[in-house]
């Protein structure tokens, strides 16, 4: 099946660096929550809530997320230990490249549905995802869409 397409079957979304700035986040945050125990209950909370708030990105950063192609679909799997992935048909599909936050994400339309497939990486990496993605298309290359602006970006 490699032979077949130009470019490679299975693309690694996650990057190495991201997964350490997670893990770097997540340690931080339990040493937060334990030093909030040492002071007064009024303090404490105040390290609670933004700690609870960064356990998000946090857990984001952590994860892995690969893109496979296979006959007539595309399979995105997610997660460490338990993995999630998600499937979509590899046919009548368009591309949007967005910025976000001074990164990309690259968000797949089909049918008036809307799969984000790639965040916060870099333009290199989402030009590799849409490599991936364009690898099944009938004419080389799926049709982009441009991103809506919201008003005051305008």
């Amino acid at each position: 099946m490699a032979a077949d397409h130009p470019h490679p079957v299975r693309v690694n979304i996650s990057h190495p660096l991201g997964n350490l700035i997670g893990f770097a986040m997540g340690v931080t945050i339990v040493f937060l929550f334990l030093a909030s125990y040492s002071i007064d209950w009024g303090v404490g909370w105040m390290v609670w809530v933004p700690s609870a708030i960064a356990i998000i990105p946090a857990s984001h950063l952590m994860r892995r997320r690969i893109l496979h192609r296979r006959d007539g679909y595309f399979d995105l799997e997610q997660g460490w230990l338990m993995r999630r992935a998600r499937s979509f048909p590899a046919d009548d599909l368009s591309i949007e490249l967005l910025p976000t936050a001074g990164l990309w994400a690259v968000v797949v339309h089909r049918q008036g549905a809307a799969w984000p497939i790639a965040t916060w990486v870099t333009r290199q990496r989402a030009n590799r995802v849409c490599a991936v993605l364009d690898g099944s298309a009938p004419n080389g290359a799926w049709p982009r869409r441009d991103p809506i602006l919201p008003n005051g970006d305008r």
